[in-house]
């Protein structure tokens, strides 16, 4: 297996890891929730990570982030946009410092490599090579398999193959509805091994005010109705967060936006 997933990684990522060589870093632990997103200073009851931000020689953002008893949770690495490449490399850790999944994606074309481990030895991998076109290989598999979505991760059943993940979903805002910045909205919606969305959370606080980020709720519970449960490197289903955005504020040409 180790074989096929080395050529599957060959097939997209052929760039090699950065050297970290720390040339700056944030003087103070920036505060995060259970969804990695900055919270604001006042808050203790969402407080789940410390973040520690920092840059090497050759700009390249490393993002360490540490539980709150100062152990290593996640690493990140951002390298800066280069024409169509932008290399960004997330490291997951459980409790005892070992590795559970790698992913390295090139944010200028949204394709990635996800690959996730077992007592050190890879189990299971997934790719995706653009226009919602994934190979997977799990422990045990002959061969990879093709699919129309990454199915470590949960699935809408509304979604249907040449659909984006956000197939079936309509949220509209009107008028003075409308923020005059652009915002970015997050939403992690938890499903569990059965395929039920047992939670619908606004994920990033900081990112909009509540008066816009609540009108986003009452749709999206209606939308996320039934889903297949994320897979894990076995093939056995498991509870896993899913996560949308939405892009609002700013300049607009009509009265009424459409989100679908």
């Amino acid at each position: 297996m180790r074989k096929i997933l080395n050529v599957l990684s060959l097939f997209i990522f052929w760039w090699g890891f950065t050297p970290c060589i720390v040339n700056a870093q944030s003087l103070a632990p920036i505060r995060l929730n259970k969804h990695y997103f900055e919270i604001p200073a006042e808050d203790s009851v969402n407080h789940v990570f410390n973040k520690i931000e920092s840059y090497t020689k050759d700009s390249v953002k490393l993002e360490r982030i540490f539980t709150l008893n100062n152990k290593i949770n996640r690493i990140i690495r951002s390298s800066t946009k280069k024409e169509d490449f932008q290399e960004n490399i997330i490291e997951q850790y459980d409790n005892y410092g070992n590795l559970l999944w790698k992913e390295t994606i090139n944010l200028a074309n949204s394709k990635y490599l996800r690959t996730y481990f077992f007592d050190g030895e890879q189990i299971g991998q997934v790719l995706h090579t653009g226009n919602r076109n994934f190979v997977i290989h799990r422990a045990g598999d002959a061969e990879p398999q093709e699919s129309f979505f990454d199915d470590f991760l949960p699935k809408n059943q509304k979604v249907k193959k040449g659909e984006g993940v956000y197939s079936g979903l309509t949220i509209s805002m009107e008028g003075k509805e409308w923020p005059e910045d652009e915002q970015l909205v997050y939403f992690g919606i938890y499903v569990d091994e059965v395929g039920k969305a047992e939670s619908i959370e606004w994920a990033n606080p900081l990112g909009t005010s509540q008066k816009y980020a609540l009108q986003f709720l009452p749709v999206l519970r209606n939308w996320a109705t039934k889903f297949e449960p994320a897979m894990d490197p076995f093939g056995n289903p498991v509870g896993k967060w899913i996560y949308l955005h939405f892009h609002i504020g700013g300049a607009r040409r009509v009265d009424r936006i459409v989100f679908k």
